[in-house]
């Protein structure tokens, strides 16, 4: 069973796109493509995980995915307010930081149609 893990695993890095371009100094915005294996889908309830929005004070972190027959597509956005903040503003600030961080342990269940 873990090879097959490990072999889903390997399908899915060598299919993956990733695009990230910075639309000014405070706002980052990065695409993730992923070519799903045939003969497997995408679990919903591990798609619906991925979504995540936080906006405060301090700005916004955001994930929006949606998946097709054969294509997982992530859109991630970081913006940033203000390059400088206001030592009142850093709770703020750790939330965002803090939601980012717990996102890149996000994880994509595959099932086999």
């Amino acid at each position: 069973m873990i090879k097959q893990y490990i072999t889903a695993y390997l399908i899915i890095l060598s299919s993956l796109s990733l695009y990230a371009k910075t639309e000014d100094d405070n706002i980052v915005t990065t695409e993730i493509n992923i070519d799903i294996p045939s003969g497997y889908k995408i679990n919903q309830q591990s798609l619906s995980a991925l979504d995540k929005s936080v906006k405060n004070e301090a700005g916004e972190f955001s994930v929006v995915a949606s998946a097709d027959d054969d294509k997982l597509k992530i859109m991630i956005n970081k913006k940033y307010l203000k390059p400088r903040l206001d030592a009142s503003l850093w709770p703020d600030m750790l939330k965002i930081l803090d939601s980012a961080a717990a996102w890149n342990s996000a994880t994509v269940v595959l099932e086999k149609k």
